[in-house]
């Protein structure tokens, strides 16, 4: 980028390449992996030409914020940062949703009897056979807290 009389280049680079197999510790699957070592670089020229010789040192921002919240953030603001994690992310997403699919099964869709009045209330099925079809098939039915994810 340019800024006035300055020319800024960043340089983003993977070195060290390795190449190997990882087995998956769940399915024993061996996968094939590569591992980089990742280095980003910046120059600047400030005679406005072309030579970007001159290294620029940067700070790493985020680097530098996990830091500073590990050793000094306040007990509070790592406590509601994990319950926020807990509850938006990973297994807290997983919980609500199981929760909330398992009360929506049990209470409004015990049997196929509300599939029409909640569903298709403005044209209802009126083939039995559809119905039960969609409340107990194995992939897409109603009567499994599974399908509902």
């Amino acid at each position: 980028m340019e800024f006035g009389p300055y020319i800024y280049q960043e340089t983003d680079t993977f070195d060290n390449l390795t190449w190997s197999k990882l087995q998956n510790p769940v399915t024993g699957e061996i996968n094939d992996a590569v591992f980089a070592v990742f280095n980003q670089k910046t120059n600047y020229s400030e005679s406005g030409d072309a030579y970007l010789d001159t290294p620029m040192w940067l700070v790493n921002q985020a680097g530098l914020g996990v830091w500073w919240g590990q050793n000094f953030a306040p007990k509070w603001r790592v406590v509601i940062t994990l319950f926020y994690s807990l509850v938006l992310d990973g297994m807290g997403t997983q919980v609500q949703e199981t929760g909330v699919f398992g009360q929506m099964r049990t209470t409004e869709f015990k049997s196929d009897t509300k599939i029409n009045s909640e569903f298709v209330r403005l044209n209802p099925i009126t083939d039995q056979a559809v119905v039960t079809a969609l409340y107990t098939d194995p992939w897409y039915g109603l009567n499994n807290d599974a399908n509902y994810l």
